[in-house]
């Protein structure tokens, strides 16, 4: 009989994607579940349980085994991993055991999941979304729950301290959308509060293909990619490793 911590909730999977690990081949898992709402995401299906199948772990270690000789890792994202942090653990414990790098995307709303995940040892690349600046009514504004803003920011900062703490390199990213997050003023903030825990932050271009959780956001046009070398420019002060990725450009380095 299968134990709660055996099963996923399993939004999807991409065999190989070149994207999700910077400078590596990896599969991605999608997995459900969040706990924010933010109006403009693009994964808003994942909100959705009818929308997700339940997976045995071991079943997902099959396949990415299946896999393996074509990948250098697996990069695991959503929604919110560590929602699922039991089978997520038996996951990411499994991908090492084959040998394969680890990636997991969070939004550091679950500090002390989050811990329990370092504590394995089995994840080599972590990262974290920054949603908007960092005060409660902004960051609110960004979640979509304008209630948890100020818990959101308290946990989001105890999340990138953790990471920092274990050694396991970091990327701090934001998504740059108009009305959200898209001033010189929003990345200073950012930046500068994030420098001392990042070892690369990223400015990503907001995007509206498949629609988003607030069908307003899909009509917003998005910023350019010279707005978001713009708004890198400024992120350099603060951080050494700032990056940019856009539709046209892909990841680039500013």
């Amino acid at each position: 009989m299968s134990g709660r911590n055996d099963i996923l909730l399993l939004g999807g999977v991409v065999e190989v994607s070149t994207v999700d690990y910077p400078g590596k081949v990896v599969s991605v898992i999608f997995l459900c579940g969040c706990p924010f709402r933010c109006p403009y995401c693009q994964n808003w299906r994942l909100f959705r349980e009818e929308d997700c199948k339940a997976v045995g772990v071991d079943r997902v270690l099959s396949f990415i085994e299946e896999n393996s000789l074509l990948i250098d890792g697996v990069c695991i994202t959503g929604g919110e991993p560590l929602q699922q942090i039991g089978p997520l653990i038996k996951l990411v414990r499994g991908i090492k055991d084959l040998g394969l790098l680890v990636k997991v995307d969070t939004n550091g709303f679950y500090p002390s999941r989050l811990k329990l995940l370092m504590d394995t040892g089995s994840v080599d690349y972590i990262a974290i979304d920054i949603k908007a600046k960092l005060d409660p009514q902004s960051y609110g504004k960004a979640v979509g729950i304008s209630a948890i803003g100020e818990r959101a920011v308290k946990n989001l900062l105890e999340s990138l301290k953790i990471v920092r703490d274990h050694g396991v390199f970091l990327e701090g990213r934001t998504t740059v959308v108009p009305g959200i997050v898209d001033s010189p003023a929003d990345i200073e903030n950012i930046a500068s509060t994030v420098a001392e825990y990042v070892n690369a932050y990223v400015l990503q271009q907001f995007r509206t293909e498949g629609g988003t959780l607030d069908p307003s956001y899909s009509k917003i046009t998005p910023p350019s990619r010279e707005k978001l070398l713009e708004l890198a420019r400024v992120a350099k002060k603060y951080i050494q490793d700032v990056r940019i990725r856009t539709k046209e450009g892909g990841e680039e380095k500013v």
